[in-house]
């Protein structure tokens, strides 16, 4: 009589029992290797989700400035773009013509609106934010003696709302001697670059204020991480710092704005 209960013979048994080979066990390791696999696999794919246009971004400087081995790609798109430029002889530096309240940076493509003197508090740097980069309130503006001090997002989440979700994704990208542009208040100025550092978040020295006349750029780093701030440094060039007026600023709120 047979049992209900045993175990049936199944088609596994069956080539066995005639084949003669023996049953492959997977092994613990090639399982946790295949689970890790699969976890990596899909931690990249949300990674490139939420960070997709800052990707773009490095894929199309990298291809365009480093595969093509052609540094100078970049600023000529900028130059046989539709502005027109308008030279200062006064010191031979080619301003170009771009909107009011703007920053222009021809080395990394970048032409964004500037949202002036935001408080640095989260609900107020955030909400400016998604309307261009920021310049932070108690800082300097163009034209007065001090630090003038610009943020940007690098990779903000890819369903926050804005168009600048990524405006500084290649702020690594400039180099020593690099030119940027701000106009304020329909006057525009010049910055050269003299240095590029990575700092902890904590680290307001970057907010003070003294008597030269530049301008700091902030974002966070590595991209899509607000791990740490990655600052871009540049003296004003143009006009001469000389004819900048005092200002009253001594140092901005003891804190980074705490942006992605």
């Amino acid at each position: 009589m047979i049992d209900n209960n045993q175990n049936q013979i199944n088609e596994n048994d069956l080539e066995f029992l005639f084949s003669g080979k023996k049953r492959k066990k997977k092994s613990k390791s090639f399982t946790a290797i295949k689970y890790s696999a699969l976890f990596l696999g899909v931690a990249v794919v949300i990674f490139f989700s939420i960070n997709y246009q800052a990707i773009i971004k490095e894929v199309s400087f990298w291809y365009h400035n480093e595969y093509k081995n052609d540094a100078n790609t970049v600023n000529q798109n900028a130059n046989n773009s539709s502005r027109p430029t308008v030279t200062s002889k006064s010191n031979s530096i080619d301003i170009p013509t771009f909107s009011d309240n703007h920053i222009f940076i021809p080395a990394i493509s970048v032409d964004a609106p500037i949202s002036w003197m935001v408080k640095n508090t989260a609900e107020e740097t955030s909400t400016a934010l998604e309307n261009g980069v920021i310049h932070l309130l108690d800082t300097a503006t163009p034209g007065t003696v001090g630090n003038v001090f610009i943020t940007g997002h690098s990779s903000n989440y890819a369903w926050a709302p804005g168009h600048y979700k990524s405006v500084f994704a290649l702020l690594n990208k400039l180099s020593v001697g690099d030119i940027i542009y701000l106009k304020y208040q329909n006057k525009s100025y010049a910055y050269k670059v003299f240095e590029q550092k990575t700092i902890k978040p904590d680290d307001t020295s970057v907010l003070e204020q003294d008597q030269k006349s530049i301008l700091t750029l902030m974002t966070c780093t590595p991209v899509g991480t607000s791990l740490n701030r990655l600052i871009v440094k540049s003296n004003q060039i143009f006009p001469d710092p000389k004819s900048n007026i005092n200002s009253n600023n001594s140092q901005a709120a003891g804190t980074l704005p705490g942006i992605r």
